[in-house]
């Protein structure tokens, strides 16, 4: 297994940088189910933050490609379910990280998330502290 870096992946998708593109498609196109890629929860946080706001890319388009990276036999996501779930509440208009903050914290047992975050804290799990 190899862990891939954001940058990495960012390079592959959107093949905006010949020389970078070139080896990031190498190194993935190289993948396979006995030797796959591994992605951390935080390289897909990065993902879907540089693709929304570097790249203007609306969130359908991004949650397909981060779904894409979940559903490649290529590919390892780290806590794959908590990353779904995280996306099915970004689909409701929920941010991605906030999402996966509040869904970790679930998943550890948290009564709720706190946040001075006024988008997220009327989502579900999660609660403004005024």
């Amino acid at each position: 297994m190899i862990g891939l870096d954001a940058n990495v992946l960012i390079r592959y998708l959107t093949q905006d940088d010949p020389e970078q593109s070139a080896r990031a498609n190498q190194v993935i196109d190289g993948l396979s189910e006995s030797r796959p890629g591994y992605v951390t929860m935080i390289v897909l946080a990065e993902i879907h933050w540089v693709l929304r706001r570097g790249y203007k890319q609306d969130p359908e388009a991004v949650t397909d490609v981060l779904l894409g990276l979940l559903d490649s036999t290529e590919i390892v996501v780290e806590r794959a379910d908590t990353v779904r779930q995280a996306l099915r509440q970004a689909a409701d208009g929920a941010d991605f990280a906030d999402a996966l903050i509040q869904q970790l914290g679930q998943e550890a047992g948290c009564d709720l998330t706190v946040t001075f975050d006024h988008n997220a804290g009327e989502r579900a799990g999660m609660r403004l502290l005024a």
